[in-house]
């Protein structure tokens, strides 16, 4: 078993930011591959349910497999 749990983390880009969803061992285990984001755990304060529900409901990455979809586009965009 891995004991990995949900992480929230934010790009945030001065105007807004872009929220995801990560399955991993460790908040620092994210920052290592995706430094553009800031890792939560817990959420902030100021995040109701519904905001939190919804960015889980647009995925939920696992930290062990490459980036795919949203957060592989997201990535190539930032980086590049």
């Amino acid at each position: 078993m891995s004991n990995k749990q949900i992480y929230l983390a934010a790009d945030d880009y001065g105007t807004g930011g872009s929220w995801f969803a990560f399955r991993a061992r460790s908040a620092s285990e994210i920052s290592s591959i995706y430094p553009e984001f800031q890792v939560y755990s817990p959420r902030p304060d100021w995040m109701e349910d519904e905001m939190m529900d919804g960015i889980i409901e647009r995925g939920v990455w696992d930290i062990d497999e490459p980036a795919t979809g949203l957060l592989k586009e997201y990535i190539r965009m930032r980086r590049h």
